[in-house]
């Protein structure tokens, strides 16, 4: 996943991204941020004792529909 959200950072940072529609660019960056949530996620889980860490409370849903609109 780290991997891809690089690749996918490096691709909208290119001049390659700039010729894309409006529509395009923005559903690359809808994408981008919807990676990072899950990469922070991911990395949340890897605590062997995730109820001795405060896991802030993104409230995906809301995240998600309000970077859509």
């Amino acid at each position: 996943m780290k991997e891809k959200l690089a690749k996918l950072t490096d691709f909208i940072n290119s001049e390659k991204f700039y010729e894309l529609s409006a529509n395009n660019k923005q559903i690359l960056n809808n994408q981008k941020i919807v990676m990072e949530l899950y990469l922070s996620v991911l990395k949340m889980r890897v605590f062997e004792n995730v109820d001795e860490i405060a896991v802030p409370d993104y409230k995906m849903t809301q995240v998600i529909n309000s970077s859509f609109l």
